[in-house]
């Protein structure tokens, strides 16, 4: 299905509703939670079109939807590598636990191909560094953890040494 088509079907089940600044907070709110702008269009009562139309004509909306795609990309990565955490139980075949790695290393992939595009950078195709998956995933966590709660500049000292006395 084209994306013409899929947008005229989703029009024709959505309410003709004018994109008013409610429907464009509603839209900007369930864009934050779920990264998906069909979804998030549909829930505001509006076409996808509409979405993208707004947001070329309007910065204020398009700085909005950067930081509400963000946020939603920022959520679905932390769940993701919660989920690979998870340690499986003892009941689960092979094949289950290799279905549920693959699913996860996927999504990442596509987070990290998708966060590339919106930031205007490619994605990171390196080989995979040295360590375990979980010293891996852990590392990208500590990483994340560094990013939401960055640590206060330690600039007291030129060396880097804190005065304590």
């Amino acid at each position: 299905m084209t994306f013409q088509k899929k947008d005229a079907a989703i029009a024709a089940t959505t309410p003709a509703v004018r994109f008013t600044p409610a429907a464009e907070k509603l839209f900007l709110e369930k864009l934050s939670v779920s990264a998906n702008v069909t979804a998030s269009a549909k829930a505001a009562g509006v076409a996808t079109s509409a979405v993208y139309r707004r947001r070329a004509a309007s910065p204020a909306f398009c700085k909005g939807w950067e930081r509400a795609l963000a946020a939603g990309y920022a959520r679905l990565e932390a769940e993701l590598l919660a989920q690979a955490l998870t340690r499986v139980n003892g009941q689960a075949s092979d094949k289950t636990i290799r279905a549920q790695a693959q699913k996860q290393r996927l999504g990442m992939a596509l987070l990290a191909a998708h966060r590339a595009a919106v930031r205007g950078s490619t994605p990171v195709t390196a080989a995979q560094p040295a360590g375990t998956a979980r010293e891996r995933v852990t590392a990208k966590l500590m990483q994340m953890q560094a990013r939401l709660h960055p640590a206060p500049d330690m600039l007291d000292e030129p060396d880097g040494d804190v005065d304590v006395a």
